[in-house]
């Protein structure tokens, strides 16, 4: 066996030194660059899968946070409605025996206003006995679902409005409100209203849109027992999910398809939520790349062939012709041509580097034909997603307007007749239907910004500094405010977007100055070789500098609701506005001890 080993390496040998130098040295070439490409190539596709993969988790984290967020609001603001009008008098009072033509009817009206669109499928209302009351569905619609057994089930306290689960009846998935009737102290009734968990193709495409493609959203019991995908029940995800954390999982659903999901419960109610990612589109990238190192390998290669064959027949004519061909080419003119006066193996390479040149040439035509193709692909999206805002928006407002409404028309007319609980709760929901608004506002403002067209032009940014103070403290006690502004340098900007830069920034700084005994703001330049740096300076509550890095995203808040008002969009609208004029922001700040925020923009020349 060994000499049989060594036979065959001696031929081996002598093959390769029969071969002449020009073609040995190619060789040679050849082999070193392809191994070096395959070791880079296999190295650098680890690399890229690795990161693909924990870019799609903090992607697929973010999402699944902020959905989950908006799903609880959703559900907050149906809670808040079932809770007043369980606490309306003539509820209370219909519950306790007076059936008088006035409470009966409005009663009856309550519970027809509750059911705000066709999804709504039921209201009832019930005596402590559970016997039933008052009903409220659909004209010539039947339900199917049992207020009764969730009761017994649910059971609620005094003061108590829940969200049940979701529950499956047939092929539709429904989901009920169960609220308490209270009367000083003592459950006397109970409200349920229930939802057909339904919604359009269209609302999920634009949800699709959202979150990308291929990607799948699910919402379910926390403890497995029903999911949808909000169209209709889909079987439960192959996994445990824990209730009070946010969990990342790889696994396969529909046969062979691997995803990876993210799961998250939902505040304000018994479920979670739970988003797929195809592990293929994320795997796409590495495996494009893994291409594009196939191509510069293979380009290496033949390069290395024709650098060694050249050199071995020590041939400057074809060799200058080649290199000035190469140069243009790398210059971007790739109409160079070699000219091909041999039939050897220098004429192959001098007509095989045409052939690449034309190739090149027509994969430069292909790349900007696609990204021509994708800009126009992109500016669409961009346009449908400004009309989803919009819609969104403008649906969003239209129950909005009627929750304040009402709640104003129960304050105006009922305010003599409701005990201090009921109007505290009815200035509850004129507050944060306000709220809500402007975060819708506030929302549609932040994702248009993109959109916006800059008007660049010179900016006096002193004089635009003082005139966002003036307004913001207008309403502010006079003399309350040590306020200080620093000569300015001009800077080149949009200022209308400037302008809300400096608004949210000294707004901040008055907000979280206020409780001071003696608040005071700089608002001031400070000269940097690169850019132009403002800043904002406080005396206010400050904060804790390892959690300054949430600071600028949308909805991250360092102090309570309940501490200062808020919603958390300011700062990151603000970063947004300083990325589109290539600027920066950044801040210093200890607790109780203010903060500073600084932001830089491009300079000027002749204006330092």
């Amino acid at each position: 066996m060994a000499m049989n080993v060594t036979a065959a390496a001696r031929k081996k040998i002598l093959f390769f030194r029969v071969l002449s130098i020009q073609q040995r040295l190619p060789l040679l070439i050849c082999v070193l660059l392809l191994c070096m490409a395959v070791a880079l190539g296999w190295l650098s596709q680890v690399g890229v899968k690795r990161a693909s993969v924990d870019m799609a988790k903090e992607r697929l984290g973010s999402l699944t946070a902020q959905l989950s967020y908006l799903f609880g609001q959703s559900g907050s603001l149906v809670l808040s409605a079932t809770s007043a009008t369980v606490d309306n008098e003539n509820i209370k009072k219909f519950v306790n025996g007076d059936r008088a033509g006035i409470v009966a009817d409005s009663a009856r009206q309550l519970l027809d206003n509750l059911r705000i669109d066709s999804t709504w499928i039921l209201t009832e209302l019930f005596d402590a006995r559970h016997q039933l009351l008052l009903r409220s569905s659909p004209p010539g619609k039947t339900t199917k679902v049992n207020s009764r057994e969730i009761l017994s089930a649910v059971n609620p306290a005094p003061h108590s409005c829940q969200i049940g689960k979701l529950l499956r009846i047939g092929d539709s998935i429904y989901y009920p409100i169960i609220a308490a009737v209270t009367d000083k102290g003592n459950v006397t009734g109970y409200l349920a209203r229930w939802r057909l968990q339904a919604a359009t193709l269209k609302a999920i495409a634009q949800v699709s849109l959202l979150l990308g493609t291929n990607a799948t959203l699910y919402v379910g019991n926390s403890d497995g027992s029903v999911w949808t995908n909000l169209i209709g029940p889909v079987p439960a995800p192959p996994v445990t999910i824990q209730y009070d954390k946010q969990d990342f999982f790889e696994y396969e659903r529909q046969g062979d398809s691997a995803v990876l999901a993210s799961a998250m419960p939902i505040p304000n109610a018994p479920w979670s939520l739970l988003i797929e990612f195809p592990r293929g589109m994320i795997m796409e990238t590495s495996r494009r790349f893994l291409h594009w190192i196939i191509g510069i390998g293979a380009a290496l290669v033949l390069f290395g062939i024709l650098l060694a064959w050249i050199t071995s027949r020590n041939i400057t004519r074809p060799l200058n012709k080649l290199t000035r061909a190469a140069t243009k080419m790398a210059a971007g003119d790739y109409s160079v041509s070699v000219e091909v006066e041999r039939g050897d193996e220098l004429g192959k390479l001098a007509r095989a580097f045409n052939a690449m040149t034309v190739r090149v040439k027509n994969a430069q035509d292909d790349l900007e034909r696609k990204v021509q193709e994708r800009t126009m692909q992109l500016n669409t999206a961009n346009k449908e997603l400004e009309g989803f805002s919009y819609s969104v928006s403008h649906d969003l407002r239209a129950p909005l307007r009627s929750i304040s409404g009402f709640a104003a028309i129960l304050k105006e007319d009922y305010a003599s007749k409701l005990d201090a609980e009921a109007n505290r709760l009815a200035d509850k929901i004129i507050s944060n239907a306000k709220k809500m608004g402007q975060l819708i506002d506030d929302l549609i403002s932040f994702s248009q910004m993109s959109g916006k067209e800059l008007k660049q032009q010179p900016v006096n940014m002193e004089a635009l500094a003082k005139s966002c103070a003036s307004e913001l403290l207008q309403h502010e006690p006079e003399n309350k405010y040590q306020l200080q502004v620093q000569p300015m340098p001009v800077c080149l900007g949009d200022e209308a977007l400037l302008r809300q830069v400096w608004f949210n920034l000294i707004g901040n700084a008055i907000k979280y100055s206020s409780k001071n005994p003696a608040p005071r703001i700089e608002i001031g330049y400070k000269k940097e070789a690169t850019a132009s740096c403002y800043f904002v300076r406080d005396n206010g509550v400050g904060f804790d500098m390892q959690y300054g890095h949430k600071l600028f995203g949308v909805f991250q808040r360092l102090h309570g609701q309940n501490e200062f008002e808020g919603l958390g969009i300011g700062l990151a609208l603000v970063k947004r506005i300083l990325n589109r004029h290539h600027g920066d922001i950044s801040v210093e700040a200890a607790l109780g001890k203010g903060a500073v925020f600084y932001f830089s923009l491009p300079k000027i020349k002749d204006h330092e």
